[in-house]
């Protein structure tokens, strides 16, 4: 495993840091703040380069820079003041299943075979407050032009 970090991963990363700003994200308890911890000078969670999203004031502010990035759309879990829920019987957070479900084609409301940004987003926006009992409200961030395409089904395969 750490032949694959060192060769694949830390690689990518350590080059992405030169010029952007780089947010890593995955299921609870990954190893996600070790990760990311290890590209700091001192690692701490204290270090103000760290940014600890389940920190509400950290979300608060990074959501407030991600919307003024040009080019970007961002998707969150939740909103700024609630907690991501997961899920024993989905194996996900409740985000990541709508989002892996959604992406597979349930979706795809126009039928088109094409997953945009806005179907998934309003794919999210009512599948996850529901199945959360209005508990986690999936948020958009960001503008963009014409359609932005996130994936692609074949019709066949959609659920």
């Amino acid at each position: 495993m750490k032949k694959i970090y060192e060769r694949y991963i830390k690689k990518s990363v350590e080059e992405d840091l030169k010029s952007t700003m780089v947010f890593i994200g995955g299921p609870r308890q990954a190893g996600k703040t070790t990760f990311a911890l290890n590209f700091l000078p001192e690692p701490s969670e204290k270090h103000p380069a760290y940014l600890n999203w389940d920190d509400l004031g950290a979300k608060s502010s990074l959501l407030l820079i991600m919307v003024f990035l040009e080019g970007r759309i961002i998707i969150t879990a939740s909103s700024a003041d609630e907690v991501s829920k997961e899920s024993d019987d989905l194996k996900h957070g409740y985000f990541t299943y709508y989002l892996l479900k959604g992406l597979k084609g349930a979706a795809d409301v126009d039928g088109d075979g094409f997953i945009d940004v806005n179907e998934i987003s309003s794919y999210l926006n009512r599948e996850v407050p529901k199945a959360t009992g209005q508990k986690q409200h999936p948020v958009k961030k960001g503008e963009s032009e014409g359609q932005v395409v996130i994936g692609r089904v074949k019709i066949a395969e959609k659920l």
